[in-house]
């Protein structure tokens, strides 16, 4: 997914749910995005918006957005040249919703439960 000014958060919360619980590592004001009025603003909230909200730079939102998704990923696979390779283990339990989502999103049938 990329990643824009104009990106809703519902769409990136959408793609990657756990990332609701990670926002306030981005900023201390996303905190409210677990309250009621945070479901509200999920669903109008672009980036350029809470930009505006947080005092951060767009980029620097966006930025540290690909910091976590990247990091979440990086529980998961191993980059190996050009291509993903499944971490062999137990999945965190922060990523299971990631892991099911690649799962279902392989092509090829490569991932396979243990």
């Amino acid at each position: 997914m990329e990643i824009t000014k104009d990106t809703r958060l519902a769409d990136l919360i959408a793609q990657y749910p756990w990332l609701k619980t990670e926002m306030a590592k981005v900023n201390e004001k996303f905190k409210m995005l677990n309250t009621p009025v945070g479901k509200i603003m999920l669903g109008k909230a672009t980036i350029t918006e809470m930009s505006k909200k947080s005092g951060m730079e767009v980029e620097a939102i966006i930025e540290k957005i690909k910091g976590l998704i990247n990091q979440h990923i990086n529980q998961l696979f191993s980059i190996q040249g050009d291509v993903a390779v499944a971490i062999e283990g137990e999945v965190p339990e922060s990523a299971l919703a990631s892991a099911a989502e690649a799962k279902e999103g392989c092509p090829v049938g490569a991932i396979e439960e243990a």
